[in-house]
């Protein structure tokens, strides 16, 4: 019934476009045509269809849709992250998005923590240069709970490692005029040294390692910037 007075409508998760409501939501709009209607998501882009509705399809009808994509890392990184996500699926839905709907924007919604924080600047520059996004379209969220997995987390000498491949990211980002994109990094390197609780890594070692018994597993082999504390497992 409201659908006719309605300018925006957000989605966000878990996954929205695997939530039965988004489901019937779209079909509403659809049905009466309200196609200037803007549609805003937060979604890890693993699946583009629900049931008979394909949502490509849908979106090209609309007059706006903003599209945020959670991906915090690419390949095994981000297979590790996020268990259960296919990257070469996830990026196969990327291109299909540009293809079919160019005349939306997606942009790209990060979430910098402890597993993550020295493959950020990799992923953004991936995304890039394989012309994904506009490069300015860059938001990175800091991780706040569990704290454990906090990027503070991370020792010292690791984040120092970190901060210098952002400054190179940094100096391309300028050398392309991405500026918006040049204040994210410098704000993610703020946060990463705006408190040390490399105290907690060891927490976050053996936590990681009970995780990988379950899953068969190896963090080490996924992260090799973190291979100077395998010993450190208890």
């Amino acid at each position: 019934k409201i659908i006719p007075d309605v300018d925006t409508f957000y989605f966000a998760g878990g996954e929205p476009l695997l939530q039965e409501e988004h489901y019937k939501v779209i079909k509403a709009l659809i049905e009466q045509e309200k196609f200037d209607t803007t549609l805003s998501y937060s979604t890890n882009f693993s699946r583009l269809k629900y049931k008979d509705l394909d949502f490509l399809d849908a979106w090209s009808k609309f007059d706006k849709v903003q599209v945020s994509v959670s991906l915090d890392g690419t390949h095994e990184v981000a297979e590790y992250v996020r268990k259960g996500q296919n990257w070469d699926k996830t990026e196969e839905n990327i291109k299909l998005f540009n293809q079919k709907c160019p005349q939306h924007k997606l942009e790209f919604t990060p979430c910098m923590s402890v597993m993550n924080a020295y493959h950020l600047s990799d992923l953004h520059r991936y995304l890039v240069e394989e012309e994904y996004f506009n490069p300015n379209k860059i938001y990175i969220i800091p991780l706040h709970w569990p704290q454990v997995y906090k990027a503070q987390v991370i020792p010292v000498e690791l984040k120092d490692k970190i901060r210098k491949k952002y400054k190179e990211h940094i100096e391309w980002l300028e050398e392309i005029g991405a500026w918006d994109a040049v204040g994210v990094f410098e704000t993610a390197i703020e946060h990463l040294f705006s408190e040390d609780l490399s105290n907690l890594f060891p927490n976050f070692l053996n936590h990681t390692k009970l995780v990988d018994e379950m899953r068969g597993e190896d963090f080490f082999k996924v992260f090799p910037e973190y291979e100077f504390a395998r010993e450190m497992v208890m």
